[in-house]
């Protein structure tokens, strides 16, 4: 076998094979060679980097930007995609008072008045320079609102919030009599 591969390697030395179009030789001392072959796949110079890195940094800043938006609105929304689990609760807990009415109306009062006193803090983690956060809490401000409208519409149906004028009545001054008549029976 050894005696075969030494033969080989002979023949194939002695005889000289036609160039491929494909084949290239990598010699660097022919640059004009060199500089026509196109760049392989996936190559890139140096100069092309940086270029291409800065627009990925654009690219990747603009990206984290409109994600923050999105985000922004998601949370704005959020008091709205509950607001209808809210209503539904109301309704089943009944128009009487009781424990579990009660219960649920406060649940539907509170946790809105919480939201809103957390604006800032709900959109703390979007805070961006070139980001405008005015519409978002705007919205959340406004569906928060509404829950506690509702919260408070089922305190009025209670009859938990002084709504009616007898409600008032012990406001209302006793008038003082301007005559006294007196008189007897026989």
């Amino acid at each position: 076998n050894a005696e075969y591969m030494g033969v080989l390697r002979e023949r194939s030395s002695s005889m000289s094979l036609p160039k491929r179009r494909w084949e290239v030789l990598l010699d660097n001392s022919k640059s004009s060679a060199r500089s026509a072959l196109p760049d392989p796949l996936g190559f890139r110079s140096s100069n092309s980097d940086v270029e291409e890195s800065r627009n990925t940094t654009k690219q990747s800043q603009t990206a984290s930007r409109e994600i923050k938006e999105k985000k922004a609105w998601e949370t704005a929304t959020a008091p709205g995609k509950s607001f209808f689990m809210t209503l539904f609760m109301l309704w089943m807990s009944g128009s009487g008072v009781n424990i579990f009415s009660m219960m649920m109306t406060f649940m539907a009062m509170m946790n809105p008045v919480k939201a809103l006193l957390n604006v800032s803090s709900a959109f703390a983690a979007f805070e961006d320079a070139h980001i405008s956060l005015l519409l978002p809490k705007l919205t959340y401000f406004a569906l928060n609102c509404v829950a506690l409208g509702a919260g408070l519409y089922k305190c009025s149906t209670l009859g938990l919030l002084p709504t009616a004028a007898g409600d008032w009545i012990s406001l209302i001054p006793l008038k003082q009599a301007v005559e006294h008549s007196s008189g007897f029976v026989q």
